[in-house]
């Protein structure tokens, strides 16, 4: 305890917080009875403080598919423990690693206390409820009574017969609990329990904790449950004692139930070490590996959860993971997790952070604002990210925060948004890409005009947009203007900056070199108009002030564009690995990357994957600099390879039918990935000796649940003999049934392919009975040059006769019932729905997402203006090609397939004219037809209700044309 009175001034911090009740709660879920009369006041008072209420009903309404977070806080219920609170409970918590403590209720015996507590300088009212649940943004960690855990609920003995108690156990198990802790300090337990826990669908029963006697726990006879796996049973207290502090901050052990126990400090430490310990078993054993050596995907098998089919509403529980970034010591992995908030309606992103073993993770921020980029510092002190939050300019700055902890600090200041940052070898410096706009601000980027916002000027005021460049608009960003991407160097320790790159040019992928004094970077310097041509080249520029720029290729083609990711030193600083494209422009859409390297003092570059044949990406060298780590795209997969500097050898590391994205390689040559397969959404990973060990499992919760249709290669040969590649998916459970209802589902780009990763959009379509054909046509990307560069200047004509042979060859397979065809897509997959309804009537339902058909119409609309005078050429001087590739609207009278149309009103992308003609011209001809247009989103949808909504769509059009025989699967979905 002496440690502990030690650090009893660390500082706490307060997070928001949300309390739902129970009052009257009847058994189903969903339904609860408020008494205003009784609670109005303590309401308001939660309000006024800044506090959120939300009935039991609306919490199941509201929060379908919310993830609950890690713990780095603590939420306590008490009696009238507050001295045992304040001079024990807080300094023990801080002491083994949580960050904050909250909430103080009480409901014991009735009694309400009529006194306020301060908490980290914050006041807070008191609620007579029973149980609470935290809101950090999306996410919802449950307490009740004693301690929870995302995976985990926990129920008292005594009160397994209480409607209420019920009802919390089985919304916790649908919101991704899968193992129950019991306790019986009262008394014992037996078959009721048992019965809960397998009515709710929970895949594990914990020990059994017993009485509180003193400073030790009594552990009943029977201490674990027939029903369950054999884990750890609390003890006395001593062996807790010791390993507390490991243990805690291991698992996400979240509050502690406070009446008469003490000392109050120890039983925080013995219910948390408790539940880590229990937590950490149940892991170890409910854990399955992501893939075998041979990276075949494994999907973890649970015989005791019935499994259901996917819902479109499932998709507000689906964690997108990104941006994985290891410490320099190799011990953790920072990465970024996106997730639907269906309580504000928008995507919500997170820093996480797991030990490379995989056992530990911890929550970074949670902050309701957005963060991403997680970069670590060279010393691996800190961990920076980029975010919006607490700006009132709404722009994205560079943050900074302790590694051990605590609150991020912003350390710029820009007047635009910073889009990526790279740290400097000795940490000193970060190198930072700034959006520079002079026509809002003067030389200085960092100056803000501080008179209009102290005069009371409204900054926010629009002012006419004056448009002269070439390429004036792009989706999201909007019209450009003279905005432009800049180069800054970065002083940690003043916290000032300067630019470094100057100019009417845009920069982007800055690299250190090894020694910290030279900085590589790309950027379009050609002497004509930049905006006219796609030729990127690589620079370096010595970071003292004053210095000029050095260019290092003069390739015709594009030299590492910033979407290609960042180039790599060699760890002498000999070289750089970059990534180049064709030197045609009228290739620009179907680009099939190469690796080469450039002497970092200039000479001629050298390719090394020429004979691959295959796209290549984010090159990073290995230990020894004798290899190069890429990225190769590869029919239907992405794996990591290794290229021999010398010969140019091609060694593939990873086998297996897998997407690999997001690769970085550390100093001992393991890769940290995020990998993703047919049945798992991607995943952080570590990747050594050949083979994958999953590090983070954020969507495995909810998908033990779910009943996944099998995904299978799919191949069919073309009426002109080309052979296509693709991926099929067949309901679940209908291998060897009669023909299915089919959906030729199209991938946009094209420069892209189908492959072996988790598609949501497929699996909701073959849960509702539908095979779902996804063919690889010819443009598409990972079968070579010469297959990707077949459809250049003759839009939908090869891609069509690839997609019509692939519906072909699953009707002559027995699977499609071809009375039953559906096509759609999105982007270049609805272009391609136009085009071939417009060639073939056999589909019965069509979907046009985000699409065009009267491409002359989208000169000067949409943002491909470079691209299309070097691919097509300028419309009046080439009338008749121009209108060959806008053949679906001159040809409407061939179309009869009922079509959907879908976009939204702010793409430049594909912007939402091309949509609207279509529908009108089959509205003037009768055939029925819709067009769905979602308000303030881009080319692509970013509101969760509206992606929801486009595929209740989805389902409900094709349902409406290709029924009424759906499985009843599908039909009970809707």
């Amino acid at each position: 305890m002496a440690e502990l009175t030690r650090r009893q001034r660390t500082p706490v911090r307060v997070p928001p917080v949300l309390v739902y009740h129970k009052v009257d709660c009847r058994s189903e879920i969903g339904i609860t009875r408020l008494s205003p009369r009784r609670f109005a006041r303590q309401i308001e008072a939660l309000a006024g403080a800044g506090w959120r209420t939300l009935t039991l009903g609306e919490l199941a309404a509201t929060l379908a598919g919310t993830r609950p977070l890690g713990a780095r806080e603590f939420v306590i219920t008490f009696d009238d423990a507050y001295r045992g609170l304040r001079d024990y409970a807080f300094p023990a918590l801080a002491s083994v690693g949580f960050t904050g403590a909250c909430a103080v209720i009480t409901d014991y015996a009735g009694r309400l206390n009529r006194w306020d507590v301060a908490i980290g300088g914050r006041r807070f009212a008191h609620l007579a409820w029973r149980d609470i649940a935290r809101w950090h943004g999306r996410g919802i960690e449950f307490i009740s009574h004693t301690a929870t855990h995302p995976r985990l609920s926990w129920l008292e003995a005594d009160d397994a017969a209480s409607e209420l108690t019920r009802s919390r156990i089985a919304l916790e198990g649908a919101l991704g609990a899968s193992v129950l802790a019991i306790a019986y300090p009262y008394g014992a337990a037996g078959a009721r329990e048992r019965e809960l826990a397998r009515a709710s669908g929970y895949r594990l029963g914990l020990a059994v904790i017993g009485r509180w006697r003193g400073d030790a726990l009594a552990v009943p006879r029977t201490p674990v449950y027939p029903w369950s796996s054999a884990l750890p049973v609390v003890g006395r207290w001593g062996p807790l004692e010791k390993s507390a502090a490991r243990i805690v901050t291991r698992g996400s052990v979240v509050g502690a139930m406070w009446r008469s126990f003490r000392p109050v400090a120890k039983y925080a430490l013995v219910m948390a070490t408790a539940m880590g310990t229990a937590l950490a078993t149940a892991s170890a054993q409910a854990r399955t590996p992501m893939m075998a050596t041979s990276a075949t995907s494994v999907t973890p098998a649970d015989t005791t959860v019935a499994r259901r089919p996917l819902r479109a509403e499932d998709l507000y529980r689906l964690q997108d993971v990104r941006d994985p970034a290891r410490s320099p010591d190799g011990q953790w992995v920072a990465y970024v997790v996106s997730a639907p908030d269906s309580v504000r309606d928008k995507g919500h992103t997170q820093l996480w952070m797991t030990s490379w073993d995989g056992a530990t993770t911890i929550p970074l921020t949670t902050d309701t604002a957005n963060e991403s980029r997680p970069r670590w510092s060279p010393d691996g002190r800190f961990i920076s990210f980029l975010s919006a939050r607490g700006n009132a300019n709404e722009t994205t700055q560079l943050w900074l925060m302790s590694r051990q902890g605590g609150e991020g600090v912003r350390v710029t200041s820009f007047r635009g948004d910073v889009s990526d940052y790279s740290w400097s070898p000795d940490g000193g410096r970060i190198a930072i890409v700034v959006e520079d706009n002079p026509e809002a601000m003067g030389a200085d980027s960092m100056r803000r005009d501080t008179g209009a916002v102290l005069g009371g000027a409204d900054t926010k005021k629009p002012k006419p947009i004056v448009i002269d460049r070439y390429h004036f608009k792009e989706d999201v960003v909007g019209y450009l203007g003279k905005k432009r991407d800049h180069l800054y160097l970065f002083d940690v320790a003043t916290r000032t900056s300067r630019i470094i790159t100057p100019g009417s040019f845009d920069e982007g992928n800055p690299s250190w070199s090894p020694d910290g004094q030279r900085v590589a970077f790309v950027s379009k310097r050609t002497p004509a108009d930049v905006d006219r041509a796609n030729n990127w080249d690589v620079f370096v520029v010595d970071t003292e002030p004053g210095a000029v720029p050095k260019q290092l290729t003069t390739w015709a083609g594009a030299d590492n564009p910033p979407a290609a990711g960042r180039m790599a030193w060699s760890p002498d600083g000999a070289m750089i690995a970059y990534v180049r494209g064709s030197a045609d422009p009228r290739l620009v859409a179907y680009d099939q990357f190469e690796l080469a390297v450039v002497g970092a003092s200039g000479g001629e570059p050298r390719v090394l994957t020429a004979a691959l044949d295959r796209g290549v990406s984010q090159p990073q060298w290995s230990a020894d600099g004798r290899g190069i780590t890429v990225l190769v795209e590869d029919d239907r997969s992405i794996y990591p390879a290794r290229v021999d500097v010398g010969s140019g050898s091609v060694t593939r590391i990873l086998p297996g039918a897998l997407v690999v994205a997001a690769m970085t390689v550390g100093r001992d040559d393991a890769i940290t990935a995020l990998v993703a397969t047919d049945s798992t959404p991607p995943e952080v990973c570590a990747i050594e000796h050949g083979a994958v060990r999953r590090l983070t499992h954020r969507n495995d919760a909810w998908l033990a649940r779910i009943q996944l249709g099998l995904t299978e290669d799919f191949a069919s040969r073309s009426k002109d003999g080309t052979d296509v590649h693709g991926v099929l998916v067949r309901p679940p459970g209908s291998i060897g049934a009669r023909r299915a209802p089919t959906l030729l589902r199209i991938h946009g780009g094209p420069n892209g392919q189908d492959q072996h990763d988790f598609s949501f959009e497929r699996q909701l379509f073959a849960a509702n009975g539908y095979v779902v054909v996804s063919a690889n046509y010819r443009g598409s990307s990972g079968r070579g040059a010469k297959f990707q560069r077949a459809i250049v200047a003759d839009w939908g004509h090869n891609e069509v006769i690839d997609l019509l042979g692939a519906v072909d060859r699953v009707v002559a397979m027995g699977i499609a019932d071809s009375a039953r065809l559906g096509i759609g897509g999105w982007s270049y997959g609805g272009i391609l729905t136009d085009y071939t309804i417009a060639t073939d009537p056999r589909f019965k339902a069509a979907i046009s997402g985000a699409g065009s058909a009267l491409q002359l119409s989208m000169y000067g609309v949409d943002e491909y203006i470079t691209q299309y005078v070097a691919e097509l050429g300028q419309p009046w001087e080439h009338p008749d090609l121009w209108m060959k590739v806008s053949y679906p609207f001159f040809h409407v009278t061939r179309i009869s397939t009922p079509t959907l149309f879908l976009g939204g009103d702010q793409d430049f992308n594909v912007p939402l004219i091309g949509g609207e003609q279509m529908y009108q011209a089959l509205r003037v001809r009768n055939i029925p037809t819709q067009l769905v247009i979602y308000p303030e989103q881009f080319h692509g949808l970013t509101r969760p209700s509206f992606k929801v909504d486009r595929l209740r769509r989805y389902l409900d059009w094709y349902a409406k044309y290709l029924g009424p025989e759906l499985s009843t699967a599908a039909r009970s979905i809707r």
